[in-house]
């Protein structure tokens, strides 16, 4: 690698050109400075220089050899030049050489005739590449529209003038070299100046994207959004642009007060939330966890009272508060993350909300900064939870001495019961050989479900006997889903013969096997998409614009963008939503 000092004089050489541009460029036999041919790197101006402009950077080390097509006399640049001194000088030989009265009048009306319209701004920057190689050069690094057109075409003719000379001058080397030079910046410059208008324009929609649904956002959700085409950024831009957004948006602009996005923590995994979002998202968030939870207990407590079980949660406030709380972590981990009193302290204070959101969240406070417990936000009552369960108990569990005889006689004949049972299960039968066989046909189902699902001590039990309120929500659950089968599917179809036509038409595989097993891996991912939301819908059944909107949002995922067919797609997975949710009754 050739010294610093060998380096810096080649640079001042570059920089004396612009104060003379009658110096030749520097060749290999008129270094100031000796380098030796195997430390210069060489490069094609044509197929190498723009990648070199990406490449080279002030005080970078080394020196390049830039090679010219048709003749043209090599060139010796040091790297950290590339962009500046070497465009610089290029600039001044082009100047040189319009002080030609010749070559000025043959480009003036040859641009003239090219940039119709513009015929002062052209005439301005002749004038400025004649006599002002500063404000010539500062166009060249920073074009606007004009000034790319304009150096675009004067570069194409004075290659095109020159090329007609078959014994070129040192001052038509310079020229041709530097037209070459000129061009491609000025070409390189334009893309990067795009390219950085592009990025702007894309962070800005990045900022209203993360105010829309789904409000949270995971980093790989991040990574998936995309532009109005349709292409991810993450993949217009490389993960880096998303990684830029997330370091500059989860940024304070002053200390103490919330980022643009709020960085969540939940269960080792991190997502993001608008700050003004933050407020109206956990009110929202405790809205459904209220409801689900309430549910979830009840029909858990009956079941163990029906047992004649109290479990702790049932018998002391703070155990069931200890209980909601490890709930809430478990299955509503987000919900869990935004309860935090600073956060929403914060939020109530400093963000844009709603005076509705505002009021609900002074109401979360017990005192300044202080929540009140998460049993108490989300509206659950030990006490008035245990009355309503018993309610539905049957009428000689709630009549204390009908229940001590009923337990009684229980003990009696639980044990005959249960030597009965034990001389069963010495017989294998076929009433076991198909309970095993549903058991291990059932595995994949089990390992599919959620890590964070909570099953409940007496979920078999509950399914065997299921309370009252079940029968009710049931019921109310089979009008809704009815009715949305009515309203999805046209007139005189059946639901079978409507999704046979449609995988038709988004389906783009001809042999059947292969076609049949792509309608199954869509089915598959259709049932793991709505199965961590199916609960929620038992207790508040979607409508027909949710389960559009949540079509539409499987059909955009990227497990299945090589489906081009996307209306077809979206109304085959809305069908297909809805008889999973027909089964669900």
């Amino acid at each position: 690698m050739p010294p610093a000092d060998h380096l810096e004089a080649l640079t001042s050489e570059y920089r004396a050109i612009v104060a003379d541009p009658s110096r030749p460029f520097p060749r290999e036999d008129t270094l100031p400075a000796p380098i030796p041919a195997n430390q210069l790197l060489p490069v094609d101006v044509k197929t190498g220089f723009t990648a070199l402009l990406e490449q080279c950077t002030p005080g970078q080390p080394g020196a390049v050899r830039l090679v010219f097509p048709e003749g043209v006399d090599d060139l010796i640049v040091p790297r950290a030049a590339v962009a500046a001194e070497l465009v610089d000088a290029a600039v001044a030989k082009i100047g040189r050489w319009l002080s030609d009265g010749r070559n000025e009048a043959f480009v003036a009306s040859k641009l003239a005739a090219i940039l119709k319209g513009s015929e002062m701004a052209v005439r301005r920057m002749l004038e400025d590449a004649a006599q002002r190689p500063h404000l010539a050069a500062a166009k060249v690094h920073d074009p606007d529209e004009i000034a790319f057109r304009f150096w675009t075409h004067l570069a194409n003719l004075v290659l095109t003038d020159l090329k007609k000379k078959g014994e070129k001058t040192p001052d038509d080397h310079g020229a041709c070299q530097s037209a070459w030079i000129a061009g491609y910046v000025v070409f390189w410059r334009k893309g990067r100046r795009q390219q950085e208008m592009e990025r702007a324009a894309d962070l800005r929609s990045l900022e209203g994207m993360v105010r829309k649904p789904p409000y949270l956002f995971g980093l790989e959700d991040l990574y998936d959004l995309r532009d109005a085409k349709g292409t991810p950024f993450a993949l217009k831009h490389t993960r880096s642009f998303i990684n830029h957004f997330i370091n500059e948006k989860t940024r304070a602009a002053e200390p103490g007060h919330l980022p643009y996005l709020v960085r969540l923590s939940a269960y080792g995994h991190e997502y993001f939330v608008q700050r003004d979002l933050v407020a109206p998202v956990f009110v929202q968030k405790l809205a459904e966890a209220s409801n689900e939870m309430r549910e979830q207990y009840l029909d858990e407590w009956v079941a163990e009272l029906k047992l004649d079980q109290r479990t702790r949660p049932m018998r002391s406030d703070e155990a069931f508060r200890r209980d909601v709380d490890m709930r809430a972590k478990e299955d509503y981990p987000l919900l869990a993350a935004l309860a935090s009193g600073p956060l929403l302290a914060q939020a109530k204070d400093e963000t844009n909300v709603s005076e509705t959101a505002r009021a609900e969240i002074a109401k979360c406070f017990a005192r300044e900064e202080v929540l009140r417990p998460l049993d108490d936000l989300l509206g659950l009552s030990r006490a008035k939870l245990l009355r309503e369960a018993r309610s539905y108990l049957p009428l000689w569990q709630v009549i204390p001495v009908l229940n001590v005889i009923v337990r009684v006689l229980r003990r009696l004949f639980g044990n005959a019961r249960a030597a009965r049972r034990a001389e069963a299960a010495d017989e294998p039968g076929e009433a076991a050989r198909t309970i095993g066989h549903r058991v291990a046909s059932a595995a994949p189902r089990s390992r599919a479900a959620p890590s964070s699902a909570v099953v409940p001590a007496a979920a078999g039990k509950k399914a065997a006997s299921p309370s009252p309120m079940a029968k009710d929500s049931f019921a109310s659950y089979r009008k809704a889903i009815a009715g949305l089968r009515a309203r999805a599917l046209p007139a005189g179809t059946s639901l079978p013969v409507a999704l046979e036509d449609l995988a038709e038409k988004w389906n783009p595989l001809y042999a059947p096997e292969q076609k049949a097993n792509l309608v199954e891996d869509v089915n598959a991912l259709a049932r793991d998409f709505l199965r961590s939301l199916r609960k929620g819908f038992l207790v508040s059944p979607p409508s027909l614009e949710r389960v559009r909107e949540l079509a539409k949002q499987l059909a955009a995922s990227r497990n299945l963008e090589q489906i081009r067919k996307k209306e077809p797609l979206e109304r085959y997975l809305e069908l297909y939503f809805i008889k999973i949710l027909d089964l669900q009754r």
